[in-house]
């Protein structure tokens, strides 16, 4: 029991002088106050890159593990007040950066590969094109940051303030975004696959929705940021993250006719169905509509399409004789219409059929009238767009195609009903949710 007692007076001293220059690789220790001036920092840098390469193994290791493990020592930069530092290119992978102060600092193609950031300062900073692999970003201020190009798989941003962050181009994969602030952020380019949930009530004005992308069958972030945009009533927002899942599953679906087509996210499985069903979506809802998020194109193309038939049909009226079927554009009089032959208004008993050949520009005008009511030739019953814009008319008369021209009517009046419907279905409802 003495010698046991002598031991542990001796060691216990010991072990207090020793420990806090190991603690130095940890988490939460900083052997300076926040705020702290670097007097010469190419020479703490040149000593974190050379630790970082002495054991570069064992923080491979501790990487896969899922531990942490930081490089601390005489290059720790915890606390350090770093503002507008050009640390361009520097390796500052697994260093200890917890609360430093780095606004507006430059760090454009820098390796900060498991650095721990947790609670530090850099909005405006620069960190274009940076490897944030596993980096810390917990409660981290990031507004306005350039991450642009940047890679931040595996980084934790839990709680980070990205407000105005431009993420043009980054790798979000299995990036932590739980309870991050994403409002006025830039999204345009980004590989999004991240895990957790931003907070809902900072996802105003978020840019760039529309243009994200993600592996085949990895939407499941999008489609939990759409839930939130519908929840918050962000129905634009709603719309783009629409259009990038039925942009990409079109996309994915279109290329597996090559099965020697690789891309990012690996070789594809041939499947010749799946890549026409992949041009059906292209031709009848991407084009068309945009899975919603132009969800006035409709409209517009039904219109355009009304001068293009227009064109169509003046040729019958201009050059073309009536042919053996007897095609070309009649004008129906039917009975009992009023009539201004006499002293007095009467009702016609005769039924008049009239082959319209005008020329000029009532040629043109007759061309385009038929072609309005062949597209809304298109009802139920009463309700019947046609027979409204035919009462607008002075007369009581009607148009009537015969032979080729019916069968191009005829065609006409489906595309009008499809583009009608889907300008409905996508502007009052969410058909491709």
């Amino acid at each position: 029991m003495p010698f046991l007692r002598l031991v542990l007076w001796v060691a216990l001293p010991t072990l207090l002088v020793v420990a806090p220059g190991y603690g130095q690789d940890g988490v939460d220790t900083c052997p300076r106050e926040r705020g702290a001036v670097i007097e010469d920092l190419p020479a703490a840098l040149a000593k974190h890159a050379e630790r970082v390469s002495e054991r570069y193994d064992e923080l491979l290791g501790a990487r896969d593990r899922g531990d942490q493990l930081l490089i601390g020592g005489a290059s720790g930069l915890c606390n350090a007040d770093l503002a507008r530092a050009d640390l361009r290119g520097a390796n500052l992978a697994y260093a200890n950066l917890r609360g430093a102060l780095l606004t507006r600092s430059d760090l454009s193609g820098a390796v900060l590969e498991g650095a721990d950031l947790t609670g530090a300062k850099l909005s405006y900073a620069k960190l274009d094109r940076t490897f944030l692999v596993a980096a810390r970003f917990r409660g981290a201020d990031l507004i306005n940051v350039d991450f642009r190009d940047a890679n931040l798989t595996g980084a934790d941003l839990t709680g980070a303030n990205l407000q105005g962050a431009n993420l043009e181009g980054a790798i979000l994969f299995r990036t932590v975004l739980t309870d991050a602030k994403l409002e006025n952020a830039r999204l345009a380019g980004a590989q999004f696959e991240p895990r957790g949930q931003p907070a809902s009530e900072w996802l105003v004005a978020l840019n760039g929705v529309s243009r994200v992308w993600f592996c085949e069958d990895e939407e499941g972030a999008m489609v939990r940021l759409r839930a939130l945009f519908r929840d918050g009533g962000l129905r634009a927002l709603e719309r783009e993250a629409t259009f990038a899942i039925e942009r990409h599953r079109t996309a994915y679906a279109l290329a597996r006719w090559d099965p020697d087509l690789e891309n990012s996210c690996g070789r594809l499985r041939q499947d010749r169905w799946a890549a026409v069903e992949g041009a059906f979506r292209l031709l009848l809802f991407e084009w068309t509509s945009g899975y919603g998020l132009a969800y006035g194109r409709p409209i517009l193309i039904l219109l355009g399409l009304v001068l293009v038939f227009a064109l169509v049909y003046l040729p019958v009226l201009l050059i073309t004789p009536a042919g053996p079927d007897g095609s070309g554009i009649y004008r129906i009089w039917p009975a009992g219409r009023i009539t201004q032959s006499g002293p007095a208004p009467a009702a016609a008993e005769d039924v008049i059929v009239e082959r319209l050949s005008p020329r000029g520009l009532p040629a043109l005008g007759l061309a385009l009238y038929f072609s309005l009511l062949s597209a809304f030739h298109l009802g139920w019953r009463d309700l019947n767009v046609g027979s409204w814009l035919a009462r607008l008319q002075p007369r009581d008369y009607a148009l009537r195609g015969q032979g080729w021209v019916r069968v191009v009517s005829g065609v006409q009046s489906l595309i009008s009903v499809y583009l009608l419907a889907l300008w409905v279905l996508t502007y009052f409802g969410r058909p491709f949710e």
